[in-house]
């Protein structure tokens, strides 16, 4: 795997991948915020690779998923630079026709098992999982990458 990262000008870059791309760039005043910057990527590719294994799980048996959104967020460390994450939080939101069991055991697996982002992001701190299906909470947990 390679990912190419080209400068745009001032803290604006693409990468590449591929025949893929993605603006990348700072936070004023550093930046315009023209695009996700750095640690947004990593909260996104935490949110998208988890989210992955879920629909394949779901889909895998049959269940009638209509929605699922994974909202990523992180607490960061103070003070002293380099600034880093501290802690994980996402939150599953699901809709559709599913067994609350199936659900469960596929957050279960991408957070013990699957989910390679997951498991290097815990290297950082915890990881903390709220699921809500069909607006309705039924589960909580922490990725465990140990076993």
């Amino acid at each position: 795997m390679e990912v190419r990262c080209d400068w745009r000008e001032g803290m604006q870059f693409t990468a590449v991948s591929g025949s893929n791309s993605i603006a990348i760039d700072a936070k004023r005043p550093f930046g315009k915020e023209s695009a996700l910057n750095p640690k947004e990527l990593v909260l996104a590719g935490l949110g998208a690779c988890t989210g992955m294994d879920i629909a394949a799980w779901l889909r895998k048996h049959k269940q009638g998923m209509s929605s699922l959104r994974v909202v990523t967020a992180a607490t960061m460390t103070e003070g002293k630079e380099p600034i880093t994450f501290q802690a994980f939080h996402l939150t599953f939101e699901v809709t559709g026709s599913i067994d609350p069991a199936h659900l469960l055991e596929a957050v279960h697996l991408s957070q013990t098992k699957h989910c390679g982002v997951s498991a290097l992001a815990i290297k950082a701190g915890p990881i903390l999982y709220r699921v809500i299906l069909n607006q309705q909470e039924i589960g909580t947990g922490q990725a465990d990458f140990s076993a």
